[in-house]
């Protein structure tokens, strides 16, 4: 083993071992939202490299464009009303790692997804250690991310289980990568039990989409562990549904309660949040008639949705701009009709794409597609993921098998 390890790394140069470095550290940040540098996550800076280590060392031919359809959404972002260059520049960046992507191997490309497993383990680890640290009243994050390292100025939610973010949500995509990549029962169950926590009604129903549309390939697998039990494996299996028995009794009423207050956002309720979520749908048409053709075609502007809900009904007024949370009406407003289109085509074109080659990849997309209705999910690293995936879709590479392979 120890001879292997010195022939790769003395068969290699020293760019391409420090290429692979940064690709598997922007594959660890990823997901911790927490961890920034003035405002720009340690992903999105290590993306930055990394495109500049392309362009001096890797790019010997012409790039091919692999998200064309992407690259006329980003197009559409620099027409919206308001042009903000500056909030743009994180897309364009995000963009461009997924494109320069194309010029590396599957071994490669294999370090970056190295270091997202390795992500979502930290982060499975780190959620426990916070639900642990909160029955002492200790507040894990705040003390390390706020008052120690000053990273950021909120670190937390509450008594909410965040992981490596401020807020619940970041937990949807990151759970669900967890249950798509690792798919062990374990994991589902440290998942759901993280969700529950978490208080995040999105977050459940992520969790139990992905369940729900990775059914027909579990059939099959529990089809075959009939035919092949013995004594045992029915022993094991029966003490391990005994014990999901329990945890489910338990963790039943709070997921019901959470499935029910999510359900509310799309029927009729009292609590004033609820009430403004709903507001981001049936007040398209009133927004409408006091826009002008141009907002309406090309937006508000990009993270600025938020702007006609606090001229039309005086909503966080206090803020200079925001989002709504919703990601669909997040585009139709922001980046007008266009951008919508444009942004959904593509998603939908890798639902599709990722129906025919691999499952999981429309399993990820389809369900972070759904969560959006209920609440934001398309972080600027969900996105950069999303074009990663759509690229690894293209050349055929299935980043979901134990060890990163070609699609048959």
């Amino acid at each position: 083993m120890v001879a292997n390890i010195e022939n790769i790394i003395f068969k290699r140069k020293p760019i391409e071992i420090l290429i692979d470095f940064v690709l598997y550290m922007m594959g660890l940040f990823s997901t911790f939202m927490i961890m920034q540098i003035a405002d720009r996550s340690f992903s999105w800076l290590l993306g930055i490299f990394f495109i500049l280590l392309t362009l001096f060392f890797k790019l010997k031919n012409k790039i091919s464009i692999y998200n064309v359809i992407f690259l006329l959404f980003l197009c559409s972002l620099s027409i919206t009303e308001i042009f903000d260059l500056i909030s743009i520049v994180p897309v364009i960046v995000i963009y461009f790692v997924s494109e320069f992507m194309t010029f590396y191997s599957i071994r490669d490309i294999n370090y970056f997804i190295k270091g997202l497993k390795m992500s979502c383990c930290i982060q499975l680890i780190w959620c426990i250690i916070q639900y642990l640290c909160f029955q002492f009243n200790f507040d894990i994050n705040n003390f390390v991310f706020n008052e120690t390292l000053h990273l950021v100025e909120n670190a937390s939610f509450g008594t909410s289980i965040t992981g490596l973010a401020w807020h619940p949500c970041n937990l949807i995509p990151t759970l669900l990568l967890s249950v798509l990549l690792f798919d062990k029962w374990y994991v589902w169950l440290v998942s759901f039990f993280i969700a529950v926590n978490a208080k995040s009604s999105t977050t459940i129903m992520a969790l139990m989409l992905a369940l729900f549309f990775m059914m027909p390939r579990y059939s099959g697998k529990f089809n075959k562990l009939i035919q092949n039990i013995t004594i045992k494996k029915l022993i094991i299996f029966s003490v391990l549904m005994f014990v999901f028995i329990i945890v489910f009794i338990r963790m039943f009423p709070v997921i019901y309660d959470e499935v029910m207050r999510l359900l509310s956002r799309v029927g009729s309720a009292d609590d004033v949040s609820t009430k403004m979520h709903k507001r981001y749908y049936t007040s398209l048409f009133f927004i409408w008639e006091n826009s002008s053709l141009y907002q309406i075609l090309f937006g508000r502007g990009y993270h600025n949705s938020g702007s006609a809900f606090a001229e039309l009904f005086h909503q966080y007024l206090r803020l200079d701009s925001w989002s709504v949370e919703s990601d669909p009406m997040d585009l139709m407003y922001g980046v007008g009709l266009i951008g919508f289109l444009f942004y959904y085509l593509w998603l939908f074109q890798q639902v599709w794409m990722g129906l025919k080659k691999e499952y999981k990849y429309f399993v990820f997309f389809i369900t972070i597609i759904l969560c959006g209705i209920a609440y934001n999910c398309q972080f600027e690293w969900v996105i950069q993921l999303e074009l990663i995936f759509a690229v690894c879709i293209k050349r055929k590479i299935n980043i979901f098998s134990s060890q990163t392979t070609v699609l048959n």
